[in-house]
């Protein structure tokens, strides 16, 4: 018979090189087989045996399997560390081409403007007829909205002042038809004689009172202004309009081109009376096209220096919608509101803010506000 070999629990620890510890809990989970003798432990040598083999192939299993582990997370943060890479390398080639693309439109209007003078106020042709009287009959119904949900207010009977008006005289028009007394209005450039009489002639077809409008109409063409006085002004010098109590001020998106908005405000001042209404859209995003959808703050990305340099007639001024407020407050209107119309995503903005020229990377700028409706009431 094969004499039985017994091991303490300290002779196992030390021939296996474990702690005793470790021995103990394979007697407790029964893993080895064992005697007590006079109290103390007696462990088979042979169970023990086989029990410090299966430990060694678990072991290895364990330290495979984090090996494994570690080698796949170390392969994930690789890839990880490879995408962000590429992503930072795209984003600045993208800001790269951003900036250089916007500088060379500015510099190319400023040549452009420079040769034939400020033309194109919208990104349609004035021979576009049916698209352009939509527009003017939509910016007439943007307005009316904007006032009565301000005051409660109709048209009716009111003398307006529109602030730079374009290519045409449709707003006038859609106005009067709508219960304007008297429709006033001054620009820098005079561009409403490039829109073909054709244009007019469509346009009148809508009206509820074309009839009467007509006349009008062609008295202000022929340069006898009566209800529609048009005003232009190289220096959009508003004191050298003709002084009438005006009761609404209108205009679209042309703030954002005046030169001067501190000095338009306060000369507002005195042609407004007192309960008179302000309803303006203003649009802060790149005019471009082709950078307009894809980079809609191009224009902000310049330093002051650089954009002066680039300067033209009709440039947007970079003013933001705060500034609008505090001149309007600081020059006699209140119940000033900034309603936003178009706005850029908070992922968005956060990306671009870096980008940005110093000026208009804190978050008073508010240069998530692309687009927004200026309401006002002079005191």
């Amino acid at each position: 018979m094969k004499p039985v070999i017994r091991l303490s629990v300290s002779e196992a620890a030390k021939m296996f090189g474990i702690s005793q510890r470790t021995v103990r809990r394979a007697i407790q989970i029964s893993e080895v087989t064992y005697v007590v003798v006079q109290g103390r432990y007696k462990i088979n040598f042979e169970s023990l045996l086989r029990w410090s083999q299966r430990r060694s192939r678990t072991n290895e299993t364990n330290r495979a399997s984090a090996n494994t582990s570690i080698s796949g997370k170390l392969v994930a943060s690789s890839i990880l560390l490879i995408h962000s890479h590429l992503e930072r390398k795209k984003n600045s080639m993208q800001n790269t081409f951003f900036f250089l693309m916007g500088l060379a439109v500015l510099f190319l209007n400023k040549l452009r403007y420079g040769l034939r003078g400020y033309r194109e106020p919208r990104p349609f042709a004035p021979t576009d007829h049916a698209r352009a009287i939509t527009y003017d009959q939509d910016v007439v119904d943007q307005w009316l909205k904007a006032l009565h949900n301000y005051t409660g207010e109709t048209l009716e009977g009111k003398v307006v002042l529109e602030l730079g008006p374009g290519a045409d005289l449709g707003p006038a028009l859609f106005l009067l038809d709508r219960g304007a007394r008297k429709y006033i209005t001054v620009d820098a450039n005079r561009l409403i004689d490039q829109t073909p009489h054709r244009f007019y002639e469509e346009l009148l077809k809508r009206l509820d009172h074309a009839e009467e409008i007509k006349p009008e109409l062609e008295k202000t063409l022929a340069g006898n202004d009566d209800r529609i006085q048009y005003v232009v002004d190289s220096t959009f010098d508003l004191t050298k309009l003709p002084r009438e109590a005006i009761d609404l001020v209108v205009s679209q998106a042309a703030f954002e081109h005046f030169d001067h908005v501190e000095k338009t405000i306060n000369q507002l001042g005195h042609l407004v009376k007192s309960g008179g209404v302000l309803i303006a859209e203003v649009d802060t995003m790149t005019h471009t096209g082709a950078l307009r959808g894809r980079d809609p703050l191009n224009i902000y990305r310049y330093s002051n220096f650089l954009y002066r340099l680039a300067r033209f007639d009709g440039i947007p001024n970079r003013l933001r919608p705060a500034r609008y407020k505090s001149f309007l407050e600081q020059n006699g209107w209140y119940n000033v509101e900034i309603l936003p119309l178009q706005t850029m995503t908070k992922e968005d903005m956060e990306r671009i803010r870096p980008q940005l020229a110093k000026p208009f990377r804190h978050d008073d700028a508010d240069m998530q506000i692309l687009t927004f409706l200026l309401r006002a009431t002079k005191r």
